[in-house]
């Protein structure tokens, strides 16, 4: 069933209309650099390897969150879960609220998408 949800969510977000990609800000940047990558670097990449590199750094085996949030939201906006995701877990991390059991840097990923207010679209 979770599946069935995930795909309405999808279909809805691509019925509306498309915003431009958003543009990366400095202090965005800042914030990747201090986690070991370059920001502008990515964004300027390809769509394919975005999706790569975001996975390789949650190390998530299933790829269906990371290709729906490029595709949707654009490189950008993708890229800056990732930094928020890897800033929840240099912070500590984050737990599942119903079980007190600890996220996985795919469940962090997710988690902050489900509950990010200011994306595009």
């Amino acid at each position: 069933m979770p599946q069935r949800t995930a795909r309405k969510r999808i279909m809805w977000s691509s019925e509306r209309s498309a915003l431009p990609a958003a543009e990366t800000s400095s202090s965005d940047a800042e914030r990747a650099e201090k986690l070991g990558w370059d920001l502008d670097h990515w964004v300027a990449q390809p769509p394919d390897a975005v999706i790569s590199f975001v996975v390789d750094r949650l190390q998530e085996q299933n790829s269906r969150i990371v290709i729906a949030s490029v595709e949707e939201l654009g490189r950008a906006s993708a890229l800056r879960l990732l930094i928020d995701t890897e800033e929840v877990q240099l912070a500590g991390g984050m737990v599942v609220a119903e079980t007190g059991k600890p996220r996985t840097a795919g469940g962090i990923y997710l988690k902050l998408l489900r509950d990010a207010n200011d994306l595009p679209g």
